[in-house]
């Protein structure tokens, strides 16, 4: 279980990666609003590369099957999603501390940050909701991407980081 404070800290050095990459680089924060909606699109590739671990379908990696490799790539795309979440938190936002329960089945618990980050994202569009509601949503989700079966949300967060840095810097 992730605490409030690790989540915290993870939250400062992802302000302070994307300070560095605004000033460095053309790689640029998006609006709390916005690190949302790309939140969104991450969710959608994290549950397609959980379809792909199944081994049901043939449509991306026909050829090479790695249990591995594809749940790493599940993990990578959570890593990539609460990114852009902690980007919809405020620099000042404090953690509250959540007792989210970890959900061993993993389409279950994809399902789950699902519905969080589509709240968020639903709350974020409303002009009736308090912009708190989008942060707490996205809040719930980060806990929810921490406590996912296998997941080091500190280690997938520094890959990603460094994914893009040295994407944008080579």
């Amino acid at each position: 279980m992730i605490t409030k404070d690790k989540l915290q800290e993870l939250h400062r050095r992802n302000w302070e990666w994307r300070a560095w990459m605004s000033k460095y680089t053309a790689f640029a924060t998006p609006s709390n609003k916005d690190a949302i909606g790309w939140g969104v699109t991450e969710i959608g590739e994290a549950i397609e590369a959980g379809l792909d671990a199944k081994h049901i379908y043939d449509r991306n990696n026909p050829v090479e099957r790695d249990d591995q490799a594809e749940q790493r790539r599940v993990h990578e795309e959570l890593g990539d999603l609460a990114m852009d979440l902690l980007a919809a938190l405020p620099p000042y936002y404090l953690m509250i501390e959540n007792q989210f329960q970890d959900e061993p089945d993993l389409e279950i618990a994809l399902g789950e940050i699902m519905i969080h980050v589509a709240n968020a994202y639903r709350c974020s569009r409303s002009t009736r909701m308090s912009p708190s509601y989008a942060r707490e949503w996205s809040m719930l989700a980060l806990y929810a991407i921490a406590t996912y079966p296998g997941m080091d949300l500190e280690r997938e967060l520094e890959s990603c980081w460094k994914r893009i840095k040295d994407k944008r810097t080579s």
